[in-house]
């Protein structure tokens, strides 16, 4: 059979604030990468780590429709007319990382839907184009079944051309540390948009109720000087602390030795880090959305986003020894239906038969 040629727009890999998006793309591509031809398409220096083992072009001709600057646009347009990388042309398959259009529209396209974020949110400067992308593809894949319901009513065009993949978690190692006497705090990872319910955090770290011998430990991009504006104001300062951006295995060791790890989300795709910590036996205290109830499963602890009050006793009832116990009896189960290598398998049977329609 044919090795498809697949290019994949590098939008993910030259940012630092789409982790988790980025690391589909990195897990699939380094498992795929000797049997499929990948060329992945950047216009800025990446500041993610490329997968190995393919092949990368820089070409500013790439264009997401949500940009608003004239220049961008301006250079983008006059890279398109000068022509096209040879790569490009010769390539079989699109796969849009985060809704970028296809380079030519007699190319067959797949396009990743991670989540219903920017509808439900009322993100108008990429709708648009995301509409576009799903439109113009051969084949959606969305990364839950939540999500997958959520499309179908959103865009029911793609009820024929839809496949649910969810990611993994074998990208991070589980950690040494299993120690319940080594239990240091409550751990928060990730970004701090609206949508991911921060400032509901610093309001219940002020609640009277609040356990005192528990702070939150803080893993990501560094907080911004605004919000140690809003950490004071509620005084809540020395209940929080800066870890800053960590890689996977110190993130290992803060799972394993964190009391709990909190997920407050009023909406996510999929949620990466539920996995990261039930494989580090650290229990999921997180928000009752669908979403979460389909990945975290039996082995999570679920709280109105909400209620403080709500929030606070989830905590109280997973930092018990006698929960991390039972907790290690239910997670293994949770955990095995989760797989990068499934998931990968998956996009091979998706790019074949999309090799199978394309016309040359």
């Amino acid at each position: 059979m044919k090795k498809p040629r697949v290019i994949v727009d590098g939008f993910v890999f030259e940012n630092n604030f789409q982790i988790g998006i980025w690391r589909v793309f990195f897990e699939v591509i380094n498992r795929l990468s000797d049997q499929i031809d990948f060329t992945i398409w950047l216009q800025a220096p990446p500041q993610m780590p490329l997968p190995q083992r393919v092949k990368y072009i820089r070409d500013n001709s790439r264009w997401l429709g949500s940009w608003n600057k004239f220049g961008r646009r301006l250079m983008a347009e006059c890279s398109r007319r000068l022509g096209p990388s040879s790569l490009l042309r010769n390539a079989d398959i699109f796969h849009s990382t985060y809704y970028t259009l296809s380079p030519f529209k007699s190319l067959t396209t797949i396009a990743t839907i991670h989540d219903l974020i920017p509808e439900l949110e009322c993100w108008e400067n990429i709708l648009p184009v995301k509409k576009q992308s799903i439109d113009d593809a051969f084949h959606c894949v969305c990364v839950s079944q939540t999500v997958g319901n959520e499309i179908r009513k959103f865009y029911p065009s793609t009820a024929k051309k839809l496949s649910v993949i969810p990611h993994g978690h074998q990208h991070i190692q589980q950690s040494g540390m299993k120690a319940y006497f080594l239990k240091k705090g409550i751990l928060f990872v990730g970004n701090r948009l609206g949508y991911k319910n921060f400032l509901f955090v610093i309001k219940a770290l002020a609640d009277p109720s609040w356990p005192s011998e528990l702070s939150i430990r803080v893993a990501g991009n560094p907080l911004s000087d605004n919000e140690w504006n809003i950490i004071d104001y509620y005084g809540v300062r020395d209940k929080i602390i800066e870890l800053g951006r960590v890689d996977d295995l110190q993130l290992a060791e803060e799972y394993a030795g964190s009391v709990c790890f909190i997920f407050p989300s009023r909406l996510e795709g999929f949620g990466i880090p539920i996995l990261e910590a039930q494989l580090n036996g650290c229990p999921v205290v997180c928000s009752d959305i669908p979403v979460f109830r389909e990945v975290a499963g039996d082995a999570g602890i679920y709280f109105d986003p909400g209620s403080i009050c709500q929030f606070i006793q989830s905590i109280r009832a997973a930092s018990t020894e006698s929960y991390h116990k039972h907790y290690q009896s239910v997670v293994q189960a949770n955990l095995r239906r989760f797989c990068w290598n499934k998931a990968s398998l998956m996009y091979l049977d998706i790019y074949h038969q999309a090799l199978g329609c394309t016309v040359k």
